[in-house]
């Protein structure tokens, strides 16, 4: 079929500057693996790799943690000798939140904070600093 529209999906630029995110779960099959160029996925780069493509489908083969860290560890080694993109900044992700808030968790992802916000509840009991004095 003809190529796809779009500056990125179509290739037409020789340098792009775009915004990614990652969820919890570090697998990245959608954007290097060379089944997922597009217009079928978002590997805009364009990368094609047969080490990569074998190890994004052992990472998602595995269930035990170790395992896929392991593979993980492999393809950031892949990326790193070919770089294909080069990331100018990863945003930091603050929390700030008073410590009468019970159940508050940091979401990992760059998602937000209110991911949990059902199990958040209000305390009345003094909250301890640091120096063991009370608020």
């Amino acid at each position: 079929g003809p190529p796809p529209d779009g500056i990125l999906k179509g290739a037409k630029y020789d340098l792009a500057m775009y915004a990614w995110s990652a969820n919890p779960d570090p697998d990245v099959f959608s954007l290097w693996h060379s089944s997922q160029l597009p217009p079928d996925g978002q590997n805009t780069c364009f990368f094609q790799n047969k080490d990569m493509d074998k190890a994004l489908e052992e990472g998602q083969q595995q269930l035990k943690r170790s395992d896929r860290k392991a593979i993980y560890d492999r393809e950031q080694e892949i990326l790193l000798n070919n770089l294909p993109v080069f990331p100018l900044l990863y945003w930091a992700n603050l929390n700030p939140y008073n410590k009468r808030i019970t159940g508050f968790l940091p979401n990992p992802s760059a998602a937000g904070n209110i991911w949990n916000c059902y199990d958040w509840g209000v305390t009345d009991a003094p909250v301890a600093k640091a120096s063991g004095h009370t608020l």
